[in-house]
């Protein structure tokens, strides 16, 4: 019928960080956790807190702009070559979002380092 419309989801307040650094999780063990991690041309993902070292890979070239905590510019924007591999070290839990300034969707593996992969228990 005229003037009614499908119901949208509400949009995640910028204030909620969630423990999910990916959009899929493709793999959960005692060793590592790994992510399919996607963002439309344009689009940011959600503010996430990452706990555990990672690493991930480019699955093709973009372009990246971090956001911090309160959902502002944190650096310069990043270009990552398809296949590029980035290693992230923590020394404290991170919080941050990512928004996507590339005209493509990007698409990232990410791989959460748990305490065993690492030999510490």
């Amino acid at each position: 019928p005229h003037g009614t419309r499908e119901p949208t989801k509400p949009l995640m307040a910028t204030s909620t960080v969630s423990g999910e650094v990916g959009t899929k999780m493709l793999l959960n063990n005692d060793v590592v956790n790994v992510w399919d991690f996607r963002i439309a041309a344009g689009q940011q993902c959600h503010l996430h807190q990452h706990l555990l070292d990672y690493f991930f890979v480019n699955l093709k070239p973009s372009q990246t702009q971090a956001l911090d905590e309160a959902n502002q510019l944190r650096g310069a924007p990043q270009f990552q070559e398809a296949m590029q591999l980035t290693y992230v070290e923590l020394a404290s839990p991170a919080v941050h979002a990512v928004l996507n300034v590339g005209t493509e969707e990007l698409k990232q593996i990410i791989v959460e380092l748990k305490p065993k992969a690492c030999g510490l228990t």
